[in-house]
């Protein structure tokens, strides 16, 4: 629907039914630094509307919308809704993204996913029943994939961190509320100083999560490649509170 680079602005738009997903942000060459592509005060809703990406991995993206090496991209306010995939996607080498004060519900896959990407915060956003499509390729039988809130290979590094805080949470049975997962995938060519991609310094706290009977919460370290996510590398779940009926947290 609408794509942008490096300091562009989206604000006030209602994007909708476009065929793959409704923004993209890639922020490329010597402008990359400078960032702050500002998402603020949109409706974004039933994209990817014929379900035709996202259903093998070669077609991987579809949904609310999704970026891609940003620095201190801002998304807040919006209205992201009913989309045939994640809602709010950072995908690759994205840091210091805020998130915050967004309604983020019922779309197919996660909610706000970060993956392989670097120090973000993600707060005051209210999200629900969102992976909710049993079929989706991600989501299916509630593979540890998707999340309300989904962290995947991402944390801080250089004294920064990736702060989840003061939202209000409700997953559906299938679902997780936060979930911290690790699989091997490399190292940053864009960033190689600061290493691997990996769950650390990522800080659960301060959310409130009514968990439905059956779904989760937790960290998963699929392939057995980082152990040290659950010792030391600053990961944390403090201070969350928890309703609801007897939803699980899971750490293995």
């Amino acid at each position: 629907g609408i794509f942008v680079g490096s300091g562009d602005t989206i604000i006030a738009n209602y994007i909708h039914n476009n065929g793959q997903e409704g923004y993209k942000v890639y922020e490329t060459g010597g402008n990359r630094d400078s960032g702050g592509t500002v998402i603020s005060d949109n409706i974004i809703s039933s994209n990817n509307s014929s379900s035709t990406y996202c259903t093998v991995p070669a077609t991987a993206e579809c949904g609310g919308g999704k970026s891609w090496q940003t620095v201190n991209e801002h998304v807040s306010y919006n209205y992201v809704h009913d989309n045939h995939g994640p809602g709010i996607w950072f995908d690759t080498d994205n840091k210091g993204a805020v998130v915050e004060y967004n309604d983020v519900e019922n779309n197919w896959s996660s909610g706000i996913d970060l993956e392989i990407s670097w120090n973000a915060t993600i707060r005051n956003n209210y999200l629900a029943n969102n992976a909710n499509a049993g079929a989706f390729q991600f989501c299916r039988l509630r593979n540890m994939w998707c999340a309300e809130i989904f962290i995947a290979n991402s944390g801080g590094v250089n004294g920064t961190s990736v702060e989840i805080s003061g939202n209000s949470i409700h997953p559906n049975n299938l679902n997780a509320a936060v979930m911290l997962l690790n699989i091997s995938r490399g190292t940053s060519t864009l960033y190689p100083a600061w290493g691997p991609w990996l769950v650390q310094n990522v800080h659960v706290h301060n959310n409130t999560m009514t968990m439905a009977a059956g779904s989760i919460d937790g960290a998963f370290d699929q392939d057995g490649s980082d152990a040290a996510m659950f010792l030391n590398q600053g990961n944390s779940f403090d201070y969350d509170v928890y309703t609801g009926s007897n939803g699980t947290s899971m750490f293995y």
